[in-house]
């Protein structure tokens, strides 16, 4: 069996999730569910000890840490051992979340690589977020940690990691995406906020950055197309594939043009919004993907 295989007990139960047709309320399934709480506790407890050992002198244990943002920020008073032993105990589910999002936080905004540490705070926040979100999304949960370390809703755990998130997190690490990945999420943030035209212009912004970032210049996005046209860049200069690709980015370059950028009024509705958005996702990571100089992987 394959090392990456979950064991009889967890495929079953996997199975059972994927059975039901809406995501489950995480707050429900964390009051039922004892293999979830254990599951973030543990993960938790692994974080915290990793954070603790490799702290700078003087650095209080991230459990303190925590709880002390939680006191002063939401009046909740975790009373004595770990985060990941409240995660796993009796605290209602409004209270084990926000000991995440404030563990997401914390480790996101610390960064450290002393005392024999290999990785940094806020590479810490990316692993403790990402591995959040596949327990979450592997339990059939409602809601993900976004880029902010907050959760939010999601109607499918299953589309939203297939579709929503390979964009970012592909890019995550190239340097030549820094700024592709910046428009991005600020496209993502528009959607959250029902603003359909300016998501759509951060979008065309997004796939602006991400011709330039494989070395396609020029100052509109109608000639960047034409110039990824020109070089092969999509695939072959005569391909059909590389003709669909080209006719995508016109399509989404003559949206944008609809966009909160151009107009006073947002003619865009939120539905083709979405749609956009998420079809320039696709689009990026295919010129990521195939102008990287090695194969990118997220461990």
């Amino acid at each position: 069996m394959n090392a990456g295989t979950p064991y009889y007990a967890e495929r079953k139960r996997r199975d059972e999730a994927a059975r039901l047709s809406t995501p489950i309320s995480a707050e429900d399934i964390l009051e039922e569910d004892e293999r979830l709480g254990v599951k973030l506790a543990t993960l938790w407890e692994t974080v915290g000890q990793h954070y603790d050992r490799h702290a700078f002198p003087g650095t209080s244990p991230l459990s303190e840490l925590v709880r002390g943002v939680l006191k002063m920020h939401t009046g909740i008073v975790v009373y004595g051992g770990t985060m990941a032993s409240a995660i796993s105990g009796d605290y209602d589910a409004e209270t084990k979340l926000s000991i995440i999002e404030a563990t997401a936080e914390i480790l996101s905004r610390e960064v450290r690589a002393g005392q024999g540490s290999t990785i940094t705070g806020s590479e810490m926040g990316a692993v403790f977020t990402r591995k959040v979100n596949k327990v979450f999304q592997d339990h059939n949960v409602n809601l993900e940690l976004d880029e902010s370390r907050r959760f939010i809703p999601i109607e499918s755990p299953v589309v939203h990691s297939n579709v929503v998130m390979p964009a970012p997190t592909l890019m995550r690490g190239d340097t030549r995406f820094a700024g592709v990945e910046k428009a991005y999420e600020d496209a993502l943030t528009e959607l959250r906020r029902g603003e359909g035209g300016n998501a759509v212009t951060d979008a065309g912004t997004a796939l602006q950055e991400a011709f330039e970032a494989v070395g396609i210049a020029g100052g509109t996005l109608g000639k960047q197309i034409d110039g990824a046209r020109n070089s092969g860049v999509l695939g072959g200069t005569n391909s059909p594939f590389a003709e669909s690709l080209v006719k995508v980015a016109q399509w989404v370059a003559a949206k944008r043009n609809n966009g909160e950028a151009h107009r006073a009024v947002h003619g865009i509705e939120l539905n083709d919004a979405w749609f956009i958005v998420h079809v320039v996702g696709a689009f990026i990571v295919y010129l990521h993907q195939t102008t990287s100089p090695t194969d990118s992987d997220d461990g």
